[in-house]
């Protein structure tokens, strides 16, 4: 014949087991995919004839538990835990994609080092982030191996990436660009300018057909000569009233 206690131990877990049964099954926040904000903020329950205090943030497993007799009761205790969607991380463009690193930092690419062109990148909008990372990032030694890297991307040299990217192009306003820059914004400004047309435009000034030559990756800085050209307006908004000549500034 089992003993007292051993009797008074069954009863307690099939007491237990039986309050567990009757509880409800819920999460601690009311709305799917939202999170206690204040993790360590407490509030009281009933469980059985006793009073429990628990934080949200063991409120929230134990929730899926069954630990609550009523979901009801239960979100209205938790208000306190400022329950809300979790916060995500405002955008940030890599150059490289993903969390890969720069793999030359320093290296110089239209006046500036790879380094300072990733601080710009990182605060630029998300739409443009593409067009960083297939024009600064293809110049600064990020993997563009992939066959689709380019995909989408309008390049000046077509099937090819600059020769000479440090390359300089001055417009009637007076104002200068390299040929990278101008690469990375013919694919961020939206406007009906076709690709054929911009390639006729920029690969005799960025020098499309200049044969470089280098073991791996190219040099940090090339040289930069000048090239003027004659335009109604800045950039490509009308490609033909341009007429292209070179001179070495």
């Amino acid at each position: 014949m089992p003993s007292a206690t051993a009797i008074l131990s069954w009863a307690f877990t099939l007491l237990s087991f039986t309050s567990r049964a009757f509880a409800e099954v819920c999460d601690l926040c009311p709305t799917p995919d939202h999170f206690p904000g204040d993790e360590s903020a407490k509030f009281k329950y009933t469980k059985g004839d006793q009073l429990q205090i628990v934080n949200c943030s063991h409120a929230f497993d134990l929730a899926k538990e069954g630990e609550f007799a009523s979901c009801n009761e239960l979100h209205n205790n938790t208000v306190i835990c400022q329950c809300g969607p979790l916060e995500q991380e405002p955008f940030s463009c890599n150059l490289c994609g993903g969390d890969q690193l720069l793999p030359l930092p320093d290296r110089i690419v239209a006046q500036k080092t790879c380094s300072e062109w990733q601080d710009i990148a990182t605060n630029d909008f998300e739409m443009d982030c593409s067009s960083w990372q297939k024009s600064l990032g293809a110049y600064c030694g990020c993997d563009i191996s992939p066959p689709d890297f380019f995909d989408g991307f309008c390049r000046i040299c077509d099937d090819k990436i600059l020769p000479l990217w440090n390359q300089t192009v001055k417009f009637l306003d007076g104002s200068v660009k390299t040929c990278v820059q101008i690469e990375q914004d013919i694919n961020t400004i939206q406007d009906d300018t076709s690709c054929s047309d911009v390639q006729e435009t920029y690969q005799g000034p960025c020098e499309c057909d200049h044969q470089v030559e280098y073991e791996k990756v190219p040099p940090k800085s090339l040289s930069s000569h000048g090239i003027i050209v004659h335009t109604s307006r800045f950039l490509l908004t009308t490609l033909s009233t341009i007429a292209v000549y070179t001179t070495v500034l």
